[in-house]
């Protein structure tokens, strides 16, 4: 501890082992009354719970509802049945890949049956024509000029529509049957050149 001598004012470093003792002053030896230590402060005792305090504890946990704990304990029933009954259910396999081909507009291997080069050979009614089918769903053909374009199965018809002059073809996929013929949104007056002929029809034929 530091302390000031009382006579010269000296300010003196006191060891703590000194405290309550008289001392001479060093500097200018007068006698000096070293300060006792202050006494450090008792430890509180720690508190009991008194007997009603306890008792008070001990009701507010008996306090609660027994039908809040059966309720608690139901849900937690309902949720593990939950979840062992999703952890139980198997996910069903998806539908034919040839639906989720034709949901997202990709080609079929009904549609690859189809490609192919096909002819419809020239007569007095109608100028020859060549198609070339191709598995990606575009053609190229000749008929009175070169056009391009693409083609699709439509229930028993595979049809093909180019840009150049809004050409539309259809035919029967099986037999080949030429089923219209249009240039321009205008049909071809090919059918009645036919029946005039006595002819059943023209036909596609693939090579």
């Amino acid at each position: 501890m530091k302390i000031p001598c009382s006579s010269c004012n000296q300010r003196l470093e006191i060891p703590e082992e000194l405290a309550g003792q008289t001392i001479e002053c060093p500097a200018c030896n007068a006698s000096l009354a070293v300060p006792a230590m202050a006494a450090p402060p008792p430890v509180p005792a720690p508190v009991q719970e008194s007997a009603p305090q306890a008792a008070t504890s001990k009701k507010s946990i008996s306090s609660i509802p027994k039908w809040a704990i059966v309720s608690i304990a139901g849900i937690a029933v309902v949720v593990v049945g939950l979840i062992m009954f999703f952890s139980d259910t198997k996910i069903e396999p998806v539908t034919e890949a040839s639906d989720i081909l034709r949901a997202h507009g990709a080609k079929t291997s009904e549609s690859s049956d189809h490609s192919g080069n096909y002819i419809l050979e020239a007569n007095d009614i109608i100028v020859p024509t060549t198609l070339e089918l191709k598995p990606d769903g575009s053609f190229i053909g000749t008929s009175s000029g070169k056009m391009m374009g693409s083609w699709k199965v439509d229930g028993d018809l595979l049809v093909c529509e180019a840009s150049s002059r809004k050409t539309v073809i259809k035919f029967n996929k099986a037999s080949g049957k030429l089923n219209s013929f249009s240039y321009d949104g205008n049909e071809m007056p090919w059918k009645r050149f036919l029946a005039e002929e006595g002819q059943d029809g023209l036909y596609f034929k693939k090579n």
